[in-house]
């Protein structure tokens, strides 16, 4: 029997302006950038942006700078199958035609932070040996997805 845990939250998460709103008064979207999301203070942040610094390091590293997670999401993948839209990326590394893509977990880490979410995908590049970062966003509370 398949088991899906169904994740809702967005896609394509650097394109400017795509599916977010905005709030009255603030510039239109063809002001903001995502050039201009990646150089804020996180009291200050707008927007969607990766946390890069956070790729390929293991989970107990990510775990010791952001702290225990607020939620956890685990997903199995399934070959033929592709993903929701807020997890799209991680068909980059677990092609949907690949059968050796049947089966894989995703772990989806979240931290809820004052004015934004977090999130980490974590995986195991080789299974047993240890989980790590895959793919991460960080999310503005003010975002609509």
């Amino acid at each position: 029997m398949r088991t899906h845990r169904l994740l809702l939250l967005p896609a394509v998460l650097l394109a400017a302006g795509a599916g977010c709103s905005i709030e009255e008064g603030d510039p239109p979207p063809d002001a903001m950038s995502a050039a201009s999301w990646g150089t804020r203070q996180e009291t200050a942040f707008r927007g969607v942006e990766e946390m890069t610094e956070l790729h390929g390091l293991p989970e107990e590293e990510v775990v010791a700078r952001l702290g225990a997670p607020d939620a956890e999401i685990e997903l199995t993948l399934h070959a033929g199958e592709t993903l929701d839209e807020f997890h799209i990326e991680v068909n980059n590394t677990y092609r949907p035609e690949d059968p050796a893509t049947e089966g894989r977990i995703i772990r989806d880490l979240r931290w809820d932070r004052d004015g934004f979410t977090e999130a980490v995908f974590l995986h195991e590049p080789v299974p047993g040996e240890g989980w790590v970062v895959l793919e991460s966003v960080r999310w503005s509370d003010d975002v609509e997805f």
